[in-house]
């Protein structure tokens, strides 16, 4: 019983070898990828159904591979089959031009034809992959040969290339700084000029053109445009991500339409070299098969020696009604590769008796702890201050003052002051209160504003760093004199009635 078992496995394993062997005859030469094609090439047209042209509605392109046979006797090839990968048995149509025999340890080629279908990609898709955009074959399908009793005796996977149709107009592209002229960049080029973090505003100019005929009548449309520096384009880049586009939406067939990308660097950058950024270009032709392109370009950003910056000048209130104190809150930073400490800040207003000024102070490179000052000063109008809007300056300078240092940046901001109307209004910015009837109240004293700037004040804190911003006015213009007055009147009319019920009771 034993001895029939183990002859039954035998026989089944041998007979699972030779079919293993029997698969494995016929072996295909050579290697068919994404960068070598099995059928078409770069410069290969595809199926068009919208061609002027009954020819070029189904084109096809012929093929001979080279196989071996393994075997240990002659084997035929009498036909193939095909599995398609994402295209139909039409879509391919992959032929055997005619059956091939092949002696043992022989190789031979035989010939094979496929239609390239119109809806076949023309660059790498895949944004994860180091050749994203870039022209590739495509796997369309696996081919596997039979011999005359319909076995299967060996298997490869096919892969198709086509043109590509959409590209940068002249292979570059042009990328200005601050609205100056442009450098014309071509695939792995360097800007000329060097790109300040935070500061510079950058312009990228694309032109992208539709290669398609007008024999073949095919639109490419959804154009985008994307320029994207990142850890993946740059191994080194640690910041803020670029990554910016533009739609530039359909090309006709050989046209070319233009596309502006505006972005720029973030100043958090503290490691200033030059960095591999890449543009890419994306479209859809109207069968459906997608088109691209893709430049590396390299962006030498740089930091000027000495650069300060007025990083925030806010008022908690920008209009004052009833309320009448807000406060300026400034901030001023280093973005410079050098620091400095002889950096002066001025804030003026003669409107509104503002004369603010700090000098000596001492802020580091970009990077360091001490890179930025802030300063918050209050500000008082007193109640009937004139209504309107005034303008506040706010200046800094390095290496000296405003007589012999030099002016690094500056920015203005504007006060509004509005009468106080009744109990039910409110101050500040805002606009989603329910409207109420303006009521007119006469401004107290003369009609032009009061000479505010040589009554200003300036009181220092312990430290020597906050300042308070008021302005003066006569005691009798204001609300504390009025009531002491009337206060006074009633004294004198308690008194006066005492008095007389003091005389009436004694007599």
């Amino acid at each position: 019983m034993k001895t029939s078992i183990l002859k039954i496995m035998l026989i089944a394993l041998s007979l699972f070898l030779c079919a293993s062997i029997a698969y494995a005859d016929v072996v295909v030469q050579g290697t068919y990828d994404k960068d070598n094609p099995t059928f078409g090439d770069a410069d290969q047209q595809a199926s068009n159904s919208e061609a002027d042209d009954e020819d070029d509605e189904d084109i096809y392109n012929s093929t001979t591979i080279t196989v071996k046979n393994n075997g240990t006797s002659n084997i035929t090839i009498s036909s193939i089959t095909s599995v398609g990968d994402g295209f139909s048995d039409s879509d391919l149509n992959i032929t055997l031009k005619e059956p091939v025999t092949i002696e043992p340890n022989k190789t031979k080629g035989i010939e094979l034809k496929a239609r390239i279908p119109e809806d076949l990609d023309a660059v790498e898709t895949d944004k994860d992959e180091d050749n994203y955009l870039e022209p590739v074959a495509i796997k369309v399908a696996e081919i596997t040969f039979k011999d005359d009793s319909g076995s299967s005796i060996g298997s490869f996977n096919a892969y198709m290339q086509r043109k590509n149709e959409l590209t940068f107009d002249d292979d570059e592209v042009e990328l200005s700084i601050n609205g100056g002229s442009g450098d014309t960049l071509e695939d792995g080029d360097r800007t000329d000029d060097k790109i300040i973090p935070g500061e510079d505003d950058l312009k990228l100019t694309v032109v992208a053109a539709n290669g398609f005929s007008s024999s073949d009548e095919l639109d490419i449309e959804d154009v985008e445009a994307t320029i994207v520096l990142d850890d993946d384009t740059d191994s080194s880049w640690d910041w803020d991500d670029v990554d910016k586009s533009e739609d530039i939406g359909t090309i006709e067939y050989g046209d070319e339409e233009e596309g502006e990308i505006e972005f720029s660097i973030t100043d958090e950058v503290d490691d200033y070299d030059d960095y591999e950024a890449e543009v890419y270009l994306t479209g859809e032709d109207e069968n459906g098969a997608k088109h691209g392109a893709k430049l590396s370009i390299r962006l030498d950003l740089d930091r000027e020696s000495y650069d300060f910056n007025i990083d925030r000048a806010d008022l908690g209130l920008s209009t004052l009604a009833c309320t009448r104190t807000t406060e300026l809150d400034i901030k001023i930073e280093s973005l410079g590769s050098k620091g400095d400490d002889e950096v002066s800040l001025y804030v003026t207003s003669d409107a509104l008796g503002i004369d603010y000024e700090k000098t000596g102070i001492e802020l580091e490179e970009y990077g360091d702890d001490d890179d930025s000052y802030t300063k918050i000063i209050p500000i008082t109008v007193p109640d009937d201050f004139k209504a309107g809007t005034y303008p506040i300056n706010i200046k800094v300078y390095y290496s000296g003052d405003d007589d012999d240092g030099v002016h690094a940046d500056e920015i203005d901001r504007s006060l509004k002051v509005e009468d106080c109307q009744s109990s039910g209004s409110s101050d500040g910015d805002d606009d989603d209160e329910d409207e109420t009837d303006v009521i007119t109240i006469p401004t107290t004293g003369d009609d032009e504003n009061k000479d505010l700037s040589g009554d200003s004040s300036a009181e220092e804190d312990p430290d020597d760093e906050d300042v308070v911003v008021t302005t003066e006015s006569s005691f009798r213009d204001s609300t504390a004199y009025t009531a002491v007055l009337i206060l006074a009147v009633l004294a004198a009319l308690g008194s006066s009635i005492f008095l007389a019920v003091t005389y009436f009771i004694k007599k």
